[in-house]
Parts: C-alpha cells; structure tokens; sequence
C-alpha cells in the first residue's frame, strides 16, 4: 500500500486530522457556541484557539456580547413558554359523514378509500421553561442562581447588644458566622 492510500484509509475510518479551518472562522464558530450556551473555555478549547488570541480585549467584548445573546434567546424562550400554545388534535374523518357532493366523482363514482382530516379538539398547553431557567442558573449564577436568605435581622440584634455591652463596661462578643455559599475549608 502506498503512503497516499495508507492517508485515504486513515481519513475514512475516523483517525486522519479536521481540517484546520481559519483563526477568524473558528472565532466565529465559537461565539456562535458560547450564544447557544457553552462556556467561553470550552468553546475556545473545543475551537482549538491560542491563548494569545483569547486575552485581547476585542476578544473578551465579543464574549460579553456572545453571553448577552444567549441570556436574551434563554429569556425569550422562558417568556413564550409563558404563554399557553394551542395544540390541535385532527381525525380523519370517514367518508359516510362527509357531504355528498364531496363524496361523488366527476364520473360520477363514489370515493370510498378518501378520508379527510378534521379537527377533533384543541386544549392550551403549557409550553417548557425549565430547561432554559436551568442553562441560565448554572451558566450566570451571579445573576440567576437561586439567593441564599440574608439574616439581617439577627446580625442587627447581635451588633445592638454589641454596643449595649460596650457602654455597660463589658467586653463585647460578636458571633462571626461563616457564609453558607462558601466551601468548607480543606
């Protein structure tokens, strides 16, 4: 076998290389993912795009837009699974229920194999939000993850009794809590 048949071989089972496609094609490629959902890493790493090219601040404004993009088409997605769609359910109805003149055939034969689709009912229905509001809590959780509750009121209770204590001539205590968002220490 020759080199050029051994290369054929290769590229049909699957082993032989992509074609390396231009820095400004892959860069479009990757926006176009990072708008659908994948974080910039990945699409960056899957594009194959150098680190030289990701840290130009051009690039960086690109993603901001890209993540926009997908921000917006997950929202419109959730605004219109909002609204409930109208499913239609058709039959086909027979033949002995329809009118006679649709019935009869210019020569003057019945039709006895033609149906017809009817409306048999329509009913709203809910249309699927939760696997976009899932894509927009885990990609941006700063602004769509769920909030951890803020105990305002007991820091307060603890910061007044504070003082109170300083003025009595007492050395004051106050609780230091650790946030519940923060892992435990390793």
């Amino acid at each position: 076998m020759t080199t050029t048949e051994q290369k054929s071989v290769g590229a049909k089972q699957g082993g032989g290389q992509r074609r390396r496609l231009p820095v400004w094609h892959r860069l479009r490629n990757a926006y176009a993912d990072i708008a659908k959902g994948v974080s910039p890493q990945r699409a960056f790493d899957f594009h194959t795009i150098p680190s030289h090219i990701r840290d130009d601040s051009r690039i960086h404004q690109r993603i901001r837009t890209a993540e926009a993009i997908c921000q917006r088409n997950a929202i419109l997605t959730i605004q219109s699974a909002s609204q409930p769609a109208i499913k239609l359910e058709y039959q086909w109805q027979p033949v002995s229920q329809r009118a006679p003149e649709i019935r009869a055939l210019p020569d003057g034969t019945v039709d006895q194999s033609a149906g017809a689709p009817v409306r048999a009912r329509a009913f709203p229905v809910p249309g699927d939000w939760k696997a976009q509001m899932t894509l927009l809590e885990r990609r941006f959780p700063a602004e769509w993850g769920q909030q951890q509750p803020q105990q305002t009121a007991e820091a307060v209770i603890e910061v007044l009794k504070a003082v109170a204590s300083l003025r009595a001539g007492a050395p004051a205590e106050l609780a230091v809590r650790k946030p519940k968002a923060l892992p435990p220490p390793e």
